[in-house]
């Protein structure tokens, strides 16, 4: 704190005091996010179910295959834009095809997200104090936020390109251009960023002068607009049916309307209360416009992605990166010479500090076990015990493991059957109910229910225990699931004698 806006007498003290308090619970935080990614980037299992059809992405991609075409059993995609993809490729490819190595890319995003975010503050308050305990409270959020930016997942390189643009758009008003580019570059890795990107163009036609008002909207709509209409050429109108038409076919969960609120938002009060802050105090309009409409577009698109059946905890994100910028515009006009400056300042480090300690996790429980790893080396053993291909479709990263061939992820197939036009649809039952019924697999293990009437025609269930007659150990993060079952192939003998 300078001379100039230091308080003076006791309370100044108690203001250094609590200053620094801050500063150590937020120095904890991003210490304790290290050592989380550091104990389990090369962890070679899954930790969120998801992961394993991410790797199979950027396999596909390093052996020159398209990402969109016909699903199949061997490879259907998620319902994402591409580039996440095409930007991992080459750093897995050299570090080799691995959950572990793709996890580096997750990290060194996240590592630019973090330093975006303490530009973007440190540019609006020119305040380093507020600049860092803005980006602190991100650190503070990993858990809320799922605890997953370190994953084999689109989400911190998705972040990393929307936190970009929202630099360059807030700090400066003669590069809407290079604005509107990286949002475009965030759309190609994730569609939310056309939430966040169609109230910001809608601002700057009010706060910007003549044709300036339209060169972000146009950036973002060309880049956008031309690469999607070139993909879906390339890809004979695939690529519009997984990014564009099917996501239309996943419904609402009625509850997350009130439950993001009321529920997903309860642990951050004080992210909330700065927000409402920042944006209810007196500005020029400009400014005012352009972070109501950052509001609408970051929280609205984490709001809108939560509420979609299987949006889950890594939605926030969007919305803690606003709360973020407004917490370090909170704390910097609080630093500012004025009337009571001493007494609000201390309230609202105290504030600050309730709200770390509601925060507070212990991260031990982020990190694997080497019971876990265990577990995984004793399945991949089993899996390739087996004489043939097997299917996993929970875990698609473990037939590679275990020498086989990979194949489709068990969300992709279920977003095609389930809620993809009759198009995929078809292609993909059709090849289900013919490898299914035919054999194909020496064996597939399912978590829970999956395609009984297929598998029974030519497959006997067991339930699957480790060696000692233990469950596998679930996944950590998302969606906890654990391979449950395993059906073995009836060989031709037996099929006969039944």
């Amino acid at each position: 704190m300078s001379e100039a806006t230091a308080p003076a007498g006791g309370l100044a003290t108690l203001v250094r005091i609590s200053e620094g308090a801050v500063l150590v619970a937020l120095s904890w935080f991003l210490l304790a996010f290290l050592w989380i990614v550091v104990r389990r980037v090369g962890y070679p299992y899954a930790l969120e179910w998801m992961e394993g059809g991410t790797l199979g992405h950027i396999a596909r991609v390093l052996a020159g295959k398209p990402i969109y075409g016909p699903p199949s059993l061997e490879f259907t995609p998620y319902m994402y834009t591409p580039l996440y993809a095409w930007i991992a490729a080459p750093l897995v490819g050299l570090l080799g095809v691995g959950l572990p190595s793709a996890r580096v890319v997750s990290i060194l995003a996240t590592l630019g997200l973090f330093a975006v975010v303490y530009r973007l503050v440190l540019r609006t308050t020119s305040d380093p104090i507020a600049a860092s305990i803005g980006v602190g409270s991100l650190w503070a959020a990993f858990v809320v936020g799922g605890g997953w930016l370190d994953l084999v997942r689109i989400d911190a390189v998705f972040l990393l390109l929307l936190s970009a643009g929202l630099l360059v758009l807030i700090t400066s008003e003669r590069h809407d251009l290079a604005a509107g580019v990286l949002f475009a570059l965030a759309f190609l890795t994730k569609q939310t960023a056309v939430m966040i990107a169609a109230p910001m163009c809608i601002a700057r036609l009010f706060t910007q002068r003549g044709l300036r008002r339209l060169h972000f909207g146009l950036a973002f709509g060309l880049v956008a607009g031309v690469s999607t209409l070139l993909l879906d050429r390339a890809t004979s109108g695939w690529y519009l049916y997984y990014v564009f038409e099917m996501p239309q076919g996943h419904k609402f969960v009625d509850r997350m309307f009130v439950d993001f609120w009321s529920l997903d938002l309860r642990p951050i009060p004080v992210y909330a209360l700065a927000a409402l802050f920042v944006l209810t105090r007196r500005r020029d309009w400009r400014s005012a416009v352009t972070r109501v409409a950052a509001a609408v577009g970051l929280v609205g698109a984490s709001w809108l992605s939560r509420i979609n059946v299987g949006g889950a905890a890594n939605s926030l994100w969007p919305a803690l990166i606003f709360f973020a910028w407004m917490i370090g515009e909170a704390i910097a006009y609080l630093r500012a010479p004025g009337p009571r400056a001493n007494a609000r300042l201390l309230v609202a480090y105290g504030l600050c500090l309730v709200q770390f300690a509601i925060l507070f996790y212990d991260p031990r429980q982020q990190i694997p076990s080497p019971e876990d790893r265990r577990a995984g080396d004793e399945l991949v053993a089993l899996l390739r015990s087996f004489e043939g291909p097997v299917l996993v479709p929970h875990h698609s990263e473990l037939p590679p493991l275990a020498g086989k061939p990979g194949h489709a992820h068990e969300m992709a197939i279920w977003d095609v059957l389930n809620v993809g036009g009759k198009r995929g649809r078809d292609i993909l039952a059709a090849e289900v109910h013919e490898a299914l019924g035919s054999g194909r697999y020496a064996a597939v293990v399912t978590d829970g229910p999956w395609l009984r009437a297929e598998l029974r025609q030519r497959y006997v269930r067991k339930p699957l225990r480790r060696a000692d007659g233990r469950s596998f150990p679930q996944t950590m993060l998302g969606w906890r699931t654990r391979p449950t079952f395993v059906w073995k192939r009836i060989d031709e003998s037996a099929a006969g004698a039944r």
